[in-house]
């Protein structure tokens, strides 16, 4: 069942690429508006109780914000890094929730398990869409990288103040080495194991970026397809009348 949710998101995110450009725009703005509201209720609320442990720290959690209020106030140039973060956040929890979804309702709970699949499904859609609209730059893997270091720096302050009683943090997890000791149990690691963690970490997450511009011109090249065929039908039915 999970699986095919997942699925089901997929293709309904894939086919949205294809609708008119207005039409596209309305479910963006819509659908940004949707999730800023939410997810700005719900940590004010955490605010109003103090629950300091529930400052936004995981990717996802920034992706939220960063995406909307990119979408809303048409800030152009963070467009590349909301859309990739849009679309690796909304696209690893498909994938993930696949195999994974019986136990995330197991430890948040079916209602909290709902939402993020719905969070994750409108970041995921916003996040394609935006990659519909323009043809990103190599520069803007350069830029997506340099938020990417803003963002683990953003991180590690907040955890030097703030102790997080969540046991499950993925980038707590993924900086403090946990995935390692997960993939290599019973072993204890030296400097050298930690530095070849990290160096493969960068260069999967270099290789990602790489991915996601070459599929965002994918999808640009479909687009300027589309668009030449619709030209040469207009002018062999004008011709032809």
């Amino acid at each position: 069942m999970y699986i095919l949710l997942s699925t089901i998101i997929l293709v309904i995110s894939f086919c949205l690429l294809f609708l008119s450009n207005s039409t596209r725009n309305i479910i963006i703005y819509v659908f940004s508006i949707c999730l800023l509201l939410y997810k700005s209720i719900e940590y004010t609320i955490y605010g109003l109780h103090l629950e300091v442990s529930k400052i936004p720290i995981e990717y996802s959690t920034i992706t939220y914000f960063l995406l909307s209020v990119t979408v809303i106030f048409q800030l152009n140039k963070l467009k590349p890094i909301a859309a990739f973060m849009g679309f690796i956040s909304g696209l690893g929890y498909m994938i993930t929730f696949s195999f994974l979804g019986e136990s995330y309702i197991l430890n948040n709970g079916l209602y909290l398990t709902i939402m993020a699949f719905i969070n994750h499904s409108l970041v995921l859609i916003i996040g394609l869409l935006l990659m519909r609209e323009q043809r990103f730059r190599i520069l803007d893997k350069r830029n997506i990288f340099l938020f990417t270091i803003i963002y683990i720096i953003y991180v590690l302050v907040i955890t030097y103040f703030v102790t997080f009683k969540q046991s499950y943090i993925f980038i707590l997890m993924l900086l403090g080495g946990d995935i390692l000791n997960m993939i290599v149990p019973n072993r204890q690691f030296s400097s050298f194991d930690y530095l070849l963690y990290f160096l493969i970490i960068l260069l999967i997450y270099q290789v990602v970026i790489n991915i996601f511009i070459r599929f965002n011109h994918s999808i640009c090249n479909i687009k300027e397809r589309l668009t030449n065929d619709i030209k040469w039908v207009k002018m062999v039915w004008w011709n032809h009348c």
